[in-house]
């Protein structure tokens, strides 16, 4: 049998995955750092950063490391490397609304997910994160008290006091 090796990045590419290939073999992590790399740059991942302000979905700084695409299985082995796409948002065409029905059609969305997933009798409960989110979820979800309740957890041995913003 033929040695190879997979990686499977999830579909909306919450978690960062990179491979880099060596001399020693193929190394795959979850962050650049924990990679084997040459000193060498990428200046095309350079100027994208500085242009765009933010990183590639298609290089790193690296010239041997490389990003999995987001909602793809990555295989490799001594005879062939390929990559299969196994997730795409679904493209929902143009609506054409104005900002107004936008605005009105966004939150009918997010009562509709919310209320399909609150339990009856408050058996649900929201946990607050601080982000924009969390909050939204709460907010629709106290109108009318379907939520059991909200907590956020306060961690002081790191960053994750996020009370100033709850």
């Amino acid at each position: 049998p033929v040695p190879s090796s997979a990686a499977t990045r999830d579909p909306m590419g919450l978690a960062p995955l990179y491979t880099a290939r060596t001399a020693q073999g193929l190394w795959i992590a979850t962050s650049v750092q924990l990679l084997p790399a040459d000193t060498q740059w990428d200046p095309l991942f350079v100027a994208d950063f500085l242009a765009n302000s933010g990183s590639s979905l298609d290089r790193t700084i690296y010239r041997s490391v490389s990003p999995v695409q987001p909602g793809t299985h990555q295989f490799w082995s001594a005879r062939r490397e390929a990559v299969d796409p196994f997730w795409k948002a679904p493209s929902s065409g143009s609506l054409n609304l104005s900002f107004e029905d936008a605005c009105r059609e966004l939150q009918a969305r997010v009562e509709s997910a919310v209320e399909a997933e609150i339990l009856p009798g408050g058996k649900t409960w929201c946990d607050l994160s601080g982000g924009l989110d969390s909050s939204s979820v709460a907010c629709v979800g106290h109108v009318g008290t379907k939520l059991g309740g909200s907590i956020t957890i306060v961690d002081s041995t790191g960053t994750g006091d996020e009370r100033l913003f709850v």
